[in-house]
């Protein structure tokens, strides 16, 4: 196992980094959302690579003597906090190891830069060849050798280039395809609205009379309950880093929903706002909320405040999403009168409305759209001839050839 320099401030572990000088971690150059505690944990870990971090160590520097919090809950929940974020499982771990009730350890190999920075040493320079006067007249010739030889590279750099390009836009251009299919859970409930943070999938489910929360683990298992107190409840986000939910409740057969974000994996739920909405998400980066409530569309701060209305489409509007670029805000316009249902788009300033497919289908029955990770597709449900299938529309692209 490689050990890292003592005043290493960069560390390297499989396609992670961890700069402590920047206070980031980071997944093959792109940075991953960690809060502070998870983070904490994982510098004493690679600092002490093998070595058992005892929980009471962690205890001590994560929370101070005055603190009052139940430490066994917490420091459990920013363990899972901080494997999410590495993509680690307990029970078959690369990088983080459980010792029961004793602490945790660092298995997986690092590497460490003094400094943050890599030393490269490069080799000695060749002696320079004597040149006598019966030479000089070959420097001109040799000269135009190399610089032809770096202008023939140069174009064929540029035509390797060109193909790698075309290459590149023919793949991304193929539309996707269903190639197979797994089945996740099998508890045999209806299930409704699903998202996932990419270690665990959220959904709505009806147990029984009444509509809650469950999860399970993306690879398939045995779902379990989200815990809450509420009377019905429906999850309408999830934060990239799995930290919280965003959840919708309703009471009986009531219309609009207070909206509550929801702690994982355990927490009491905050109120976000003080509005009451058909709809609510969080933008990609959970910075800010967008609701609606009839034909009108708000945007707010993270936590509900200062909301301010962006449109009024003139008919119910729900599921609203946001492109994963921030760029575009999309949304189902519901006719009430018919149940007939298209989907629309907005620029998140409130400029630009407009029907995303006119004229695509006599009477649209289109919704429940949603963008791809990589914001290449938009997929949304259509219903024709008495049939719903899933269909791909692809966003514009800014190749250029």
């Amino acid at each position: 196992m490689s050990q890292p320099a003592t005043n290493s401030r960069l560390f390297r572990f499989g396609l992670f980094e961890l700069d402590l000088i920047a206070r980031e971690l980071r997944k093959s150059g792109v940075r991953i959302k960690l809060q502070e505690q998870p983070f904490l944990i994982l510098q004493m870990l690679v600092e002490r690579p093998g070595a058992i971090v005892t929980r009471e160590e962690l205890k001590r520097r994560l929370w101070s003597g005055d603190t009052f919090v139940d430490f066994d809950l917490s420091l459990n929940s920013a363990v899972k906090k901080l494997r999410q974020a590495l993509n680690d499982d307990s029970e078959n771990p690369r990088f983080v190891e459980t010792l029961y009730r004793r602490g945790y350890r660092f298995i997986g190999p690092i590497h460490g830069s003094a400094n943050g920075e890599t030393r490269r040493v490069s080799p000695p320079p060749a002696s320079a060849p004597s040149v006598d006067s019966t030479s000089a007249p070959e420097l001109a010739p040799a000269t135009f050798t190399r610089r032809t030889r770096l202008a023939l590279y140069s174009a064929a750099a540029v035509l390797l280039l060109a193909f790698l390009a075309l290459g590149l836009r023919l793949i991304l251009s193929r539309p996707p395809r269903v190639l197979g299919f797994t089945q996740i859970t099998h508890d045999g409930l209806a299930k409704g609205e699903m998202f996932t943070d990419g270690e665990r999938l959220y959904f709505v489910e009806l147990e029984g009379d009444r509509f809650a929360v469950s999860q399970v683990s993306v690879a398939g298992g045995e779902t379990s309950l989200v815990s809450t107190s509420f009377e019905n409840a429906f999850v309408t986000g999830v934060t990239s880093d799995g930290s919280s939910l965003l959840v919708g409740t309703f009471h009986g057969t009531g219309k609009n929903s207070e909206f509550w974000s929801v702690p994982l994996p355990s927490g009491a739920p905050r109120r976000v706002g003080d509005f009451v909405a058909d709809f609510a998400t969080w933008s990609p980066d959970a910075s800010q909320l967008f609701f609606s409530r009839g034909p009108d569309i708000f945007q707010a701060d993270k936590d509900g405040s200062q909301p301010r209305k962006l449109a009024t489409v003139g008919s119910r509007v729900d599921n609203l999403r946001l492109s994963p670029d921030g760029g575009k805000l999309r949304f189902d316009v519901i006719d009430t009168r018919n149940g007939s249902s298209a989907i629309w788009e907005l620029e998140p300033k409130g400029s630009n409305l407009h029907p995303l497919l006119p004229a695509w289908s006599g009477e649209p029955r289109e919704c429940c759209g949603k963008w791809t990770p990589d914001g290449r597709y938009f997929l949304f449900q259509s219903v024709r001839d008495g049939r719903t299938n899933v269909w791909a529309l692809r966003e514009k692209s800014s190749w250029c050839l």
